[in-house]
């Protein structure tokens, strides 16, 4: 509804606007909007997370997040900008987030400023972390991803030997067969001519077994 209000009646936000609610786009995932072609954007950024609304599934890109300017130096206030914007609901991203948060409460230096060069200021081991360790994280986590594939190639290997054979029964195995009485015509094997010259006959005599079964 919002999407044309936006366009049709532009002073339609104002009232909102003195109240504090600005009206803005919207986004979902339902591929009957996407259909539409309204020319909406298909992710947006939700809570440091980009949103892939036809996929809906939420990702971490760290790799734009690499917090060194155009100088290629590492600053403090890049940093409290960037570490704060990073959010995993599920977890899987707070290993590495707690970290940078921990790097935070070590930048509280004496006489280290917003904008002064990290690098001079602290140690060179502490301050080639994120230029390196960040790089390390997004290794690890990109590795942890590819091996996924191969966590579902080895469930199906469990699964193709432990339970497809559950599924596929031999009908003689389970079907309920007459049992041979007198009189009934069988095929009489004979394994020392072809099978295409087996001979028909009559069952004379039966010896059923203990379960009652011939």
């Amino acid at each position: 509804m919002y999407e044309y209000d936006d366009t049709v009646t532009p002073n339609s936000n104002d009232p909102r606007t003195e109240l504090g609610f600005q009206l803005a786009k919207w986004l979902s995932n339902d591929n009957q909007f996407h259909l539409m072609d309204l020319g909406q954007a298909r992710e947006a950024n939700v809570l440091g997370l980009t949103w892939n609304a036809p996929a809906d599934n939420l990702r971490i890109n760290l790799g734009k997040r690499l917090p060194i300017d155009k100088d290629n130096k590492m600053k403090k206030r890049t940093l409290f900008d960037i570490v704060p914007s990073l959010y995993s609901p599920l977890g899987l991203a707070a290993p590495f987030i707690v970290k940078g948060k921990i790097k935070l409460a070590q930048l509280h230096l004496p006489g280290m400023g917003w904008d002064d060069n990290l690098e001079d200021a602290l140690e060179s081991k502490n301050g080639n972390y994120w230029r390196l360790g960040i790089r390390e994280e997004v290794a690890w986590w990109k590795a942890w991803i590819k091996s996924i594939p191969k966590l579902g190639q080895s469930v199906w290997k469990i699964w193709h030997a432990n339970y497809l054979p559950t599924l596929i029964v031999q009908a003689k195995w389970k079907s309920e067969e007459k049992n041979l009485e007198v009189n009934d015509v069988v095929l009489i094997v004979d394994p020392l001519i072809p099978r295409g010259q087996w001979r028909w006959g009559y069952v004379t005599k039966v010896f059923a077994g203990r379960d009652g079964l011939v």
